[in-house]
């Protein structure tokens, strides 16, 4: 059975996606979406303390259910981290660290029972072929057996 997503995620980190949604929204706003009010959301944002557990419970049902959208919307975001960390590599091998990036995320959340993002797949295919799949009959872009 797959883990719940409300139950994996930190405090911290659904403290910065409730900074996030009110940046883009307001308190209020956000306040109402979670069930508490403006002031508590105010708080824990601000103040950093450990929420009461019954706004923890709302807090992480809130995340949970935002959680697909994010998660959808993140093939940007994994976009930039990658670039960022292939800057420490010359530029000869970025394909590779590129592919056995995503190779060790998608195995990750496999181990963890959880369905790999989307993102994953994506960024693999905009990689040209590996040697090894060059190698395979009907690969785009691979030799050509005629």
């Amino acid at each position: 059975m797959t883990p719940s997503p409300e139950l994996r995620a930190s405090v911290a980190v659904i403290r910065d996606a409730v900074t996030r949604a009110v940046q883009a929204s307001s308190l209020r706003r956000v306040g109402d979406e979670i069930d508490i009010s403006a002031m508590t959301v105010r708080s824990f944002i601000h103040e950093g303390n450990e929420p009461q557990a019954r706004t923890l419970r709302k807090l992480r049902a809130w995340f949970a259910d935002h959680a697909a959208q994010w998660a959808a919307a993140g093939e940007h975001e994994a976009r930039i981290l990658v670039d960022l960390l292939l800057n420490f590599y010359p530029k000869a091998v970025h394909v590779r660290v590129e592919r056995n990036f995503l190779d060790e995320r998608e195995r990750s959340f496999r181990e963890l029972g959880l369905e790999p993002p989307a993102w994953i797949a994506t960024l693999r295919a905009e990689l040209p072929p590996s040697e090894d799949e060059a190698m395979r009959p009907g690969v785009e872009n691979g030799p050509d057996f005629r």
